[in-house]
């Protein structure tokens, strides 16, 4: 859970141009796919921010998130040299286990109130997330799909999807 907090205070600026690049990348009509050379952690907070945004609930989020638990990969890639690392233990960041990622949303809510605050703060505003919103939540036609699943892909590996 501590890594969590060091990724969300240290690596604001990355989720930002992550956030910016997905959107240019939508707005050129590119596909976008986005990883984390080291395993789960950043991906899934990027993935949990993104969700936000696009009006996901919290709870669908962290059903999201633990699909990677499936993996059991070590994704640290250096960050326990972190000074605010100090004392992690490794073992809880093997796996993907559901109270990280809302320890990690409580650490949002209780430092800036929400995800949409902390974007707001890391210089990600309220209009970038709404055109980012608009951009993401529309079908091929250019229609809004705003409170729909129309168009969303379910997360998961493509055997678990039916695909």
């Amino acid at each position: 859970e501590e890594l969590y907090r060091v990724l969300l205070t240290d690596s604001a600026g990355w989720f930002v141009a992550a956030l910016r690049h997905i959107r240019t990348s939508v707005e050129s009509n590119r596909p976008v796919l986005f990883f984390c050379k080291a395993g789960k952690d950043r991906t899934g907070l990027l993935a949990a921010l993104l969700l936000s945004v696009l009006g996901a609930s919290e709870e669908a989020i962290l059903q999201d998130y633990v699909v990677s638990d499936q993996f059991h990969m070590v994704a640290l890639a250096g960050l326990e040299q972190n000074p605010g690392a100090t004392g992690l233990d490794r073992t809880k960041f093997e796996r993907a286990p559901r109270q990280a990622m809302h320890t990690a949303l409580q650490f949002i809510r209780e430092t800036y109130g929400s995800i949409p605050q902390y974007l707001t703060a890391a210089g990600f505003g309220e209009g970038e997330q709404q055109e980012l919103r608009q951009l993401l939540l529309r079908d091929a036609g250019g229609s809004s799909v705003q409170g729909s699943r129309r168009g969303a892909v379910p997360a998961g590996p493509p055997e678990d999807r039916g695909l």
